[in-house]
């Protein structure tokens, strides 16, 4: 009978040394565990910030296309405004060669008579 109890006493021994193992074991592996989370939430927070960045960038791009939107539109608008001038610009030309003309004329008329 007391090598029974030894022998059961032997393996209740042997088996809480496993539950120790394996206790041992889940709780390294909890610690793992944690770490793992932790550091996925580092990356969590990293990749939030790298998302603000980005939207902030897109923001300052898209300020920047309808500047440069309205930048281009304005030189449209100069340009247009400038072959208009220069149109009304050549039509003068033309009105003041005619008259120049009709000066030179009038003054050979002049001459002419007064000769």
């Amino acid at each position: 009978m007391i090598e029974a109890l030894r022998g059961g006493a032997d393996n209740a021994v042997r088996e809480m040394a496993k539950v120790r193992e394996l206790a041992a074991s889940g709780a390294a592996q909890g610690k793992n565990s944690t770490q793992l989370l932790q550091e996925t939430g580092r990356s969590v927070g990293v990749i939030n910030d790298m998302i603000v960045q980005i939207a902030s960038a897109a923001e300052q791009q898209h300020a920047v296309a309808e500047d440069i939107s309205r930048t281009v539109e304005a030189i449209g608008t100069l340009s247009r405004e400038t072959t208009n001038h220069a149109n009304l610009a050549s039509a003068a030309s033309g009105s003041v060669s005619e008259l120049s003309k009709e000066l030179d004329m009038m003054v050979e008329q002049f001459d002419d008579k007064t000769d």
